[in-house]
């Protein structure tokens, strides 16, 4: 594998994560370490792996030490995952919970008012 190829499968996983998760910074590593809660696991290794890799194949004498396999492996993997989130979805996931949240709150509030109307007397 030519470190060419290596850099572009880089910037496209690094272009993904940007789109698909929102995830802000100018290299896939800086992406990764980003992206604890959105990403499984494995799927944050293969994205360091991948950047890793990406830094090796810069210099001829170390990109003999990439394993192209777990390249390609980690590539597709990332792809197969980014391509399958929806930027849209996880929007309205977040409104929702937020909203769940306040009203949870405001319910909490409401009970607590008439527990402390009740103990005074005033119900």
């Amino acid at each position: 594998m030519s470190p060419e190829e290596i850099q572009q499968k880089e910037a496209e996983i690094t272009d993904l994560v940007r789109a698909k998760l929102s995830l802000r910074g100018n290299s896939l590593a800086v992406q990764m370490s980003r992206a604890r809660r959105r990403l499984s696991k494995s799927l944050i290794a293969d994205g360091v792996y991948l950047a890793q890799a990406a830094a090796l194949a810069k210099n001829p004498k170390l990109a003999r030490q990439i394993d192209a396999k777990r390249v390609s492996r980690a590539h597709l993997r990332l792809r197969d995952h980014l391509e399958t989130v929806n930027p849209r979805d996880r929007r309205i996931g977040k409104l929702l919970g937020f909203l769940g949240q306040m009203a949870f709150i405001a319910i909490t509030v409401f009970v607590l008012v008439v527990v402390v109307l009740i103990w005074r007397g005033f119900l």
